[in-house]
C-alpha cells in the first residue's frame, strides 16, 4: 500500500530515540489453530443502506492441533445463518456465536490435522454502523467503501469498493484477518449491468441475470493473504494492454480514457524489468489497475487487482507539474513482495513496503536515469529523517497494525535495502533476492528469512548488518573533520547520535580526496564512537568528500568553505553532492557562493537548478539585483520544467515584491501549460494588483487542477462577493484528501461575514460532507466547520438581545427600530434551532470515536431543540 507521507513535525531531529518496547507490548505473528484454504465469496450490494448482502464458504483444516470450535473475524456483521455444506451443496446448520468482531463456530465432531472442512456463513456487511476508533488523519477501516452511493451528487459517479490492508477485509467477509494466513478464491459479484467490476485472479464468466443485474465471477487459484482480497464496482472505460500472455488493463472514468496510458502505458515494461531483475517471472494471472475515488491511502496492491487514489491519474496538462509513476512501480513491485512472498507479521511490514519503495527507485533509474532516481532516493531520506521519534525498523511492540505504515517501513526500509545492494555487490544483492522469492513463494516470511537468503548466497554473516538496521532504531550521526598534518591527512570521524544505547554503529564510508587536482577514492570502517584515520604521503589536500555515492544512510556534520563547496559542485557527479554543495554555504555572501549560484542555476538536474535560484535570490542585495531579475524572467520564460519556473515566479516575487513592471510577466504566465505555474503567477498577481488578479481568476474557475483550486478559494475567502459560494461548492466536489480539507477550512473564512442566505447554503452543503463523506478527515473538518459558524451565530444573536435591551433602557428608541431589532432576533433564533438540529444529526449518526470527541472538544453539544409551534388554524 502507499501510504500518505509523514505529517510528522520533528523534522532534522536526528537524536529522538524511543523505546517503544517500555510503551507497547510484543506482538507476535498470529498463531495458527487453522489454515485457510480457499474462501468462496457471493454477494450483492445494498446502495441505499450501503450494506453487502453476501454468503461465504470458508475451506480450511486444523494447522496440528485438533480443534471442535473456530472463530473466525467478522467485523460488524449481521450473521444470518452458519453450517457447513454436505456433498449435495445443502447446508448443515452449525451453532454459533458472534459479537461486533468474532463469529464462533462450533463444529459436529473433532477435526484433525488431515481433515479438510468448510464453513457456510450468510451475512449483512454493514461497513457504515461500525464503530471506529482510529486517530490517523487519513485511515477509516470500513473495508467496504460506498461512493456517491444514491448517485445524486454532480461530477462524482457512483462506485463501491474495497481496502483491507491492514486488517478490515474481514468486515465484508468472514475470514482470518492475518497476513501469515494464504488462501484461494472464487468471488461471484451481483450488480446493475451498467457496471464494470474487478477483483482478483481471472475472469471466469459474466451472466446477465434478466433482471436488469448481472452475475460476474472472478477466480483466485493461486493462495495469497486475505487483506489482498479485493473487489471494484464502478462505470469504467477498460483500456487493454498485455505483457507477453498476461492481460494488463486500465479501469478509468470514460471521461479519462484518453490519458489512461499516459498515467499507466509503461505498466508492460516494468512488468518485464522486475520479472529479469528478480530472476522471477510475474506469478499472477492478470495485471488490472483501476482509479477510485475517495480512496483512503494512496493506492493499495491487491493481488492482480490494484486500485488507484484518484488524485494518481493526471491529464496531460497535470502531468506536466507532477506524475506518479513511482507509485505506480511501488505498487507492481508488491506483487513479489507482499503478495508473493508476505510479511507473517505486521512486525515485518518493511519486507513489504521497504521493498516496494526500493522498487519505485529501481525503476526510475532503469527507465530515467540518474537524476530522477537519485532525487528520489534523496526525497526517501528527507522523508525518514522527518519521522521521529526514531523506531526500530523492524517493530514487534507497536499498538495498532496500521501505526506500522510509516515513513520508516517505507522510506528507510528501502534506504537499508540499498545500503545492503551496495554492500554485497549488485550480482550477490540480486541473487540473494532471486533465492529468497523462490525459497519462499507463496509464503509468509519474517526478516530473517531475507538475512539467511543472503547469507546463504554471499557465504556471509550478516548478523551485524540485520542487528543494527532491521532490529534496532536510528542511524549513525557523525562529526566528519579533516586535518593536514606536513605531508599526511587526518580525518577523525565522530559517531554523536544516542540510538542504540549509544553503541557505535558499524558500517563502511567512502570517501573522495581532492589532492592536486585530482580524486582519490578511499573506503574505510566505521567501528567505534571515535575513528581515526592516517593517510600518508598525502600533503596537499583541498577537500574530502564522505560518503560520496551517499549508499550510506548516514547524516554527516562537515563544515566547508565556499572554495571546497565549489570544487565539490565542479567535480562530483551524485545529485546529494552537488545540493550539498549548495547547502553548506547558503547564506555566504562571498563571491566565490555567488558564482557557485550562478553556476548551478544552469545546472542540468531541476532540483539543483531550483535550489540555486532559490538561494541566490536570498543573497543581501544580490537578491535585489537587476542581474538576478532578468536571470529569473528567463527562466520563466525558456525553463523546460514546470517546477523550475514555478520557482523562479516564488522567488520573483519575494525578491521584488511591489514591481509593477513585473505584471506583464505574471499575466503571461497565466498563458504556461503548467496549472503550477499559472496558480503561482496568479498568486503574485494578487499580491500587487489584486482586482486584476480577480478578474484573471475567473477564468481558472473551471480548473479542476487541485493546485488552483486550492488557491482560488485562498483568495476567494476573503472577498465580499457572495456569489462565490457557487465556486466553493464546485471547489468541494472537484477535490478530494488534503486538498479538500483546506477547501472546507477557506470555505469556512469565506462564510464568516456572509449573510444569512449564503450560510445557509453553506451549512447544508457542511452536513451533507459531516453526515455523508467516506473521507473520516473532511467529515471532521466539515463538522467543526459548521460548529464555528454555530458560534458565530450565536453572537449575533447575542449582539442583537443586547442592542434590544440597551433600546428598551433608552429614551431615544422608537417602537419601530425596536420591532424590527425583535423580528430580526426571531428568525436568528429560529435558525439557531435549525444549527442545533443539524449538530444533533452529526453527534447522533457519527461512528467514529475520534471524531466524536474532536467535535465536543470544539464545543458541540447535543441539545434538545422546541418544535415549531403550530399554525392558529390548526
Amino acid at each position: 500500500m502507499d501510504a500518505p507521507s509523514s505529517t510528522n513535525n520533528n523534522k532534522g531531529n536526528q537524536n529522538i530515540a524511543l523505546s517503544n518496547a517500555d510503551e507497547w507490548p510484543y506482538k507476535p505473528s498470529e498463531k495458527k489453530l487453522v489454515d485457510l484454504i480457499h474462501t468462496e465469496l457471493k454477494f450483492n450490494l445494498n446502495w441505499e443502506l450501503q450494506q453487502l448482502n453476501g454468503e461465504a464458504v470458508i475451506q480450511m483444516k486444523p494447522h496440528f492441533h485438533s480443534i471442535k470450535e473456530v472463530t473466525l473475524d467478522a467485523h460488524g456483521m449481521e450473521i444470518q445463518k452458519v453450517g457447513t455444506l454436505d456433498t449435495n451443496g445443502r447446508v448443515i446448520p452449525l451453532q454459533f456465536e458472534s459479537d461486533s468482531l468474532t463469529l464462533v463456530v462450533t463444529l459436529k465432531e473433532k477435526q484433525t490435522r488431515e481433515d479438510t472442512f468448510n464453513i457456510y456463513v450468510k451475512y449483512v456487511s454493514k461497513p457504515n454502523d461500525l464503530v471506529t476508533v482510529s486517530d490517523k488523519p487519513y485511515k477509516e477501516d470500513k473495508g467496504l467503501y460506498f461512493i456517491n452511493p444514491l448517485n445524486k451528487i454532480k461530477n462524482k459517479p457512483q462506485q463501491a469498493w474495497t481496502q483491507g490492508e491492514p486488517e478490515a477485509n474481514s468486515i465484508w467477509f468472514p475470514t482470518i484477518d492475518a497476513p501469515n494466513q494464504k488462501m484461494t478464491q472464487d468471488v461471484f459479484i451481483t450488480v446493475d449491468e451498467r457496471f464494470e467490476t474487478l477483483s482478483n485472479g481471472v475472469k471466469l464468466r459474466e451472466e446477465i441475470n434478466g433482471d436488469g443485474t448481472k452475475t460476474v465471477h472472478w477466480q483466485q487459484l493461486k493462495p495469497h493473504a486475505p487483506y489482498l482480497c479485493n473487489f471494484v464496482v464502478g462505470e469504467y472505460a477498460i483500456i487493454k494492454d498485455q505483457w507477453e500472455d498476461i492481460p494488463v488493463h486500465y479501469y478509468v472514468e470514460p471521461k479519462d480514457s484518453n490519458y489512461a496510458r499516459l498515467n499507466f502505458g509503461n505498466t508492460p515494461e516494468m512488468i518485464g524489468f522486475y520479472s529479469e531483475l528478480f530472476g522471477f517471472r510475474y506469478p499472477w494471472a492478470k495485471y488490472h489497475q483501476a482509479v477510485i475515488r475517495d480512496f483512503v491511502a494512496g493506492a493499495m496492491e491487491n493481488t492482480s487487482s490494484v486500485v488507484h487514489a484518484n488524485f494518481v491519474f493526471r491529464d496531460s496538462t497535470q502531468y506536466l507539474d507532477y506524475d506518479f509513476e513511482d507509485i505506480v512501480a511501488h505498487e507492481l513491485m508488491h506483487h513479489w513482495f507482499g503478495d508473493l512472498v508476505t510479511c507473517e507479521s505486521w512486525a515485518n511490514l518493511t519486507l513489504n513496503e521497504g521493498f516496494a519503495t526500493y522498487g519505485e527507485y529501481l525503476w526510475l533509474d532503469e527507465k530515467y536515469g540518474s537524476i530522477r532516481s537519485e532525487q528520489h532516493l534523496y526525497n526517501d531520506k528527507r522523508a525518514y529523517f522527518g519521522d521521529a521519534p526514531f523506531k526500530d525498523l523492524i517493530r514487534y511492540h507497536h499498538d495498532r497494525p496500521i501505526d506500522m505504515f510509516d515513513d520508516h517501513s517505507y522510506a528507510k526500509g528501502g534506504l537499508v535495502l540499498h545500503m545492503l545492494r551496495n554492500y554485497l555487490g549488485d550480482e550477490a544483492f540480486f541473487e540473494g533476492i532471486k533465492y529468497y522469492l523462490h525459497e519462499n513463494a507463496y509464503q509468509p516470511v519474517e526478516v530473517h528469512h531475507l538475512r539467511l537468503a543472503f547469507e546463504k548466497i554471499s557465504g556471509e554473516d550478516l548478523n551485524w548488518f540485520f542487528n543494527q538496521w532491521y532490529l534496532a532504531e536510528g542511524h549513525p550521526v557523525v562529526n566528519f573533520q579533516t586535518q593536514q598534518l606536513s605531508d599526511s591527512l587526518i580525518i577523525t570521524v565522530e559517531q554523536t547520535q544516542n540510538f542504540q544505547e549509544g553503541k557505535p554503529f558499524v558500517l563502511p564510508l567512502k570517501m573522495n580526496i581532492y589532492e592536486d587536482g585530482q580524486v582519490v577514492e578511499k573506503e574505510v570502517w566505521l567501528t567505534s564512537r571515535l575513528d581515526t584515520f592516517l593517510f600518508e604521503g598525502m600533503g596537499n589536500v583541498t577537500h574530502v568528500v564522505p560518503n560520496p555515492d551517499y549508499s550510506q544512510l548516514i547524516d554527516i556534520q562537515q563544515k566547508i568553505s565556499p572554495e571546497q563547496a565549489e570544487e565539490q559542485y565542479a567535480n562530483e557527479k551524485h545529485f546529494e553532492s552537488k545540493i550539498g554543495a549548495l547547502r553548506a554555504v547558503n547564506g555566504d555572501t562571498s563571491l566565490t557562493t555567488l558564482e557557485l549560484f550562478r553556476a548551478a542555476a544552469k545546472d542540468e538536474h531541476p532540483y539543483v537548478r531550483r535550489m540555486a535560484i532559490s538561494f541566490w535570490g536570498k543573497l543581501p542585495r544580490e537578491g535585489q539585483s537587476d542581474e538576478i531579475k532578468e536571470k529569473l524572467v528567463k527562466i520563466i520564460r525558456k525553463d523546460s520544467v514546470a517546477k523550475v519556473r514555478g520557482t523562479a515566479l516564488h522567488v520573483l516575487q519575494n525578491s521584488f515584491p511591489e514591481d509593477t513592471l513585473l505584471i506583464d510577466i505574471y499575466k503571461q504566465s497565466l498563458e504556461d501549460p503548467s496549472n503550477m505555474v499559472k496558480a503561482k503567477a496568479l498568486s503574485n498577481l494578487f499580491e500587487i494588483k489584486r482586482e486584476d488578479a480577480l478578474l484573471r481568476a475567473v477564468q481558472l474557475e473551471e480548473n479542476t487542477d487541485p493546485t488552483v483550486i486550492y488557491l482560488l478559494t485562498k483568495k476567494y475567502k476573503e472577498i465580499d462577493d457572495e456569489s462565490k459560494v457557487n465556486y466553493f461548492e464546485f471547489a468541494i466536489n472537484h477535490t478530494e484528501g488534503v486538498t479538500k480539507l483546506m477547501v472546507i477550512e477557506n470555505f469556512e473564512s469565506y462564510l464568516g461575514n456572509k449573510g444569512s442566505k449564503t450560510i445557509k447554503f453553506g451549512l447544508t452543503k457542511l452536513k451533507y460532507i459531516a453526515l455523508n463523506e467516506n473521507d473520516k478527515a473532511a467529515r471532521e473538518r466539515a463538522g467543526l466547520a459548521i460548529q464555528k459558524m454555530h458560534e458565530i451565530h450565536l453572537k449575533r444573536i447575542e449582539d442583537i438581545e443586547k442592542d434590544i435591551a440597551d433600546r428598551k433602557s433608552s429614551t431615544k428608541g422608537n417602537s419601530y427600530d425596536l420591532k424590527m431589532l425583535e423580528e430580526k432576533l426571531a428568525d436568528l433564533q429560529q435558525k439557531e434551532r435549525e444549527i442545533q438540529r443539524i449538530i444533533n444529526d452529526l453527534l447522533n449518526n457519527e461512528k467514529n470515536s475520534s471524531i466524536i470527541q474532536k467535535w465536543k472538544e470544539a464545543g458541540m453539544e447535543i441539545k434538545e431543540v422546541e418544535e415549531e409551534a403550530a399554525d392558529a388554524e390548526e
